[in-house]
């Protein structure tokens, strides 16, 4: 990644650096490898699947339940998280059971889609996704969010409903590393 400047002087937020160099090489990533059709057919069945798991979810309490023991496992996280689009306060939200919370917990967790530190709100305003396997160090990622909830490794996805976003699917904790294998399982 090369950054230009136009003026003289210190770099305004240089620790945001690294994290928009690593989601764009996800970025370019992605685009280089070819989708297969076998992988289109599974991701079509996972897809309908995960649609019976929303449909027959009563609140994002039984929500995130439900990714917890269909999707997680799938990608070895042991945690997840939903954070959905309040188009009212133009906020991410993250929603009860996310991470193993409580609604009082999860209640607190709110952002701006323009807050440059946080990974969430550019994986909503970009719909471009987030890989990190050093969260604790990453500084594009909400410090708050790591502490409170235990986050070692995070993967975070866009959601979006006929193309239009919704909100942000957040994996966490694999036990090894997230893989780009696991991006686009996760997709």
């Amino acid at each position: 990644l090369v950054v230009l400047r136009t003026s003289e002087g210190e770099i305004e937020n240089v620790e945001l650096v690294g994290p928009f160099a690593r989601q764009t090489a996800l970025v370019i990533a992605h685009r280089r490898v070819p989708r297969q059709a076998a992988a289109l057919v599974e991701r079509l069945e996972n897809l309908e699947a995960l649609d019976q798991v929303a449909l027959s979810s009563n609140d994002f309490d039984q929500l995130n339940a439900a990714l917890r023991q269909c999707v997680a496992p799938i990608l070895g996280a042991t945690m997840t998280g939903v954070m959905v689009w309040d188009e009212h306060r133009e906020v991410l939200q993250l929603t009860p059971g996310s991470f193993g919370a409580d609604a009082g917990t999860t209640a607190s967790y709110q952002i701006t889609a323009f807050d440059l530190h946080s990974n969430a709100a550019r994986v909503f305003s970009t719909g471009r996704p987030y890989l990190s396997n050093d969260a604790q160090d990453d500084t594009g990622i909400l410090r708050d969010y790591v502490v409170a909830f235990g986050i070692r490794r995070l993967l975070s996805l866009q959601l979006s409903v006929a193309g239009r976003p919704i909100g942000v699917l957040h994996l966490a904790n694999k036990h090894d590393e997230f893989r780009f294998e696991d991006l686009r399982r996760a997709e």
